[in-house]
């Protein structure tokens, strides 16, 4: 099962203690890095047991940093979503739309800098190539939805493998 029917799955208070445990671990994150460390310092800081980590993310740290792509995916469609953060978006050309996504989407980060500056250093290495390839994959194609994106032909991927370039680029620039 892919990961997003898996999340289709959960339940939300399943999908809200694990927003609760990511944004108390994310703190700890620019001390410790995306560790199992600081998924613990994150449980104690919730005054929760240990446990609460393995229900949360029972692949442990792999699973945190998926659940921390997915939570910027969902912050920066709601953002998208609300008139009062993007005025006009529906009436924007698609490349405006694709500009205010790639915004909104460092607006969601920018309090959590060093950890995103950590998370680039974790998908660096090789053993965790795949989870960095599906999750900027999954980026893309969120914010070229969210941008009204219905192609089905190589253009879907094109505009897809295009934006990686972009995004990959944008957040370098950005972190510097």
């Amino acid at each position: 099962m892919s990961q997003k029917n898996q999340k289709k799955q959960q339940s939300s208070p399943d999908l809200r203690r694990q927003d609760q445990l990511l944004e108390a671990v994310l703190p700890h994150v620019a001390f410790d890095g995306w560790s199992l460390k600081a998924l613990e310092q994150g449980c104690r800081d919730l005054d929760d047991s240990l446990e609460l980590s393995q229900q949360c993310f029972p692949a442990g740290v792999p699973d945190l940093v998926r659940h921390f792509g997915d939570w910027v995916n969902r912050q920066m469609l709601a953002r998208l979503s609300c008139p009062d953060t993007v005025k006009g978006f529906p009436d924007m050309r698609v490349r405006d739309k694709i500009a205010a996504a790639l915004d909104e989407r460092l607006e969601v980060m920018a309090p959590h800098k060093q950890a995103v500056r950590s998370l680039q250093l974790y998908l660096a290495q090789p053993q965790h190539l795949p989870l960095m390839q599906s999750m900027l994959a999954e980026a893309c194609d969120v914010m070229w939805v969210a941008a009204g994106d219905k192609s089905q032909d190589w253009n879907y991927y094109s505009k897809r493998l295009l934006l990686g370039g972009v995004y990959v680029v944008t957040i370098a620039y950005w972190l510097n």
